[in-house]
C-alpha cells in the first residue's frame, strides 16, 4: 500500500491554495493507495462553510478518490448556530466515514469568532473497514484521550489527523503489525507513520521519502 501523507500548515485563519485542487494534484503525481491530510485541511477560507458546502466539497473530492482511500483531514461547517469539525473518509464516490470531534481542541474559540457556539461529538471510535483493513480515525486531541483504544478495539490502521497533536503509545489501538498515521497541520515536519511490533518495540517509526509537500510511505509490504 502506497500511502501519501500531505504536508501543509492548516487554520482557518491560513488562507491557501484549494484544497480540492491539492488532492487531486497528489493522486496526478504519486498515484497513491491511501491519501491523508492534516485537520483544518479543507477550510482554506476565513469563514465556516455551510453543510452545503461541505457536504459539496466532500463529495468532489468522493467523485476524484477513484479505489484509493482518502482521508482529507477535517473541515468545520456550521449548521443552527453551531459549529462542527468533522472528518471524513471516502473511496469509490462514497463517504465511508463521517466523524464529528468530540473533545475541544480550540474549536470554542473559532466558533466564538464567527458568532458560533461549538459542538461536539460523542467520545466513541470511527472505525470502518476497507479493502479487509479495520481502519480508525482520530482527530487531534481525541487521541490523546484513547477515543480508539477505550472500547478495546483492534485495528490494522489507526489514523490521527492534528493540529498540535502527537502520538501516544498508550494510546494505540493496533493489531499486531499494524501502523499508526500521524499528519499534522500545526507541525508539518512531525508528520509519519510508526508500526506496532517491529525491532521489539511497541511502536518504532518507518522511513519514507520527503519530497517537500508529502511524505511518501509503503505500508504492509507483505499483505494483511
Amino acid at each position: 500500500m502506497k500511502a501519501v501523507l500531505i504536508r501543509q500548515k492548516t487554520h482557518p485563519s491560513i488562507p491557501r491554495s484549494n484544497p480540492l485542487e491539492r488532492i487531486a494534484e497528489t493522486i496526478e503525481m504519486h498515484n497513491p493507495d491511501l491519501i491523508v491530510a492534516p485537520e483544518y485541511f479543507l477550510n482554506n477560507e476565513k469563514r465556516i462553510y455551510t453543510r452545503q458546502e461541505k457536504d459539496g466539497l466532500v463529495q468532489k473530492i468522493a467523485d476524484i478518490s477513484g479505489d484509493r482511500l482518502v482521508v482529507p483531514g477535517t473541515i468545520l461547517w456550521q449548521e443552527n448556530g453551531y459549529m462542527r469539525n468533522t472528518v471524513v473518509a471516502v473511496s469509490n464516490g462514497k463517504v465511508l466515514a463521517e466523524h464529528d470531534k468530540s473533545i475541544d481542541g480550540g474549536e470554542s474559540l473559532i466558533a466564538q469568532t464567527y458568532g458560533l457556539l461549538p459542538f461536539y461529538g460523542n467520545l466513541e471510535a470511527c472505525v470502518f473497514p476497507w479493502k479487509g483493513l479495520d481502519i480508525g480515525i482520530e482527530i487531534c486531541c481525541e487521541h490523546k484521550h484513547g477515543s480508539l483504544k477505550i472500547g478495546g478495539t483492534k485495528i490494522d490502521l489507526q489514523i490521527v489527523s492534528g493540529h498540535g497533536s502527537e502520538l501516544i503509545e498508550d494510546a494505540f489501538a493496533l493489531k499486531s503489525g499494524g501502523y499508526i498515521i500521524i499528519c499534522d497541520g500545526m507541525r508539518p515536519r512531525i508528520n509519519g507513520i510508526r508500526i506496532k511490533n517491529c525491532s521489539f518495540l511497541p511502536g518504532c517509526a518507518i522511513s519514507g521519502e520527503d519530497n517537500g509537500n508529502t511524505f511518501i510511505y509503503s505500508l504492509f509490504p507483505e499483505g494483511r
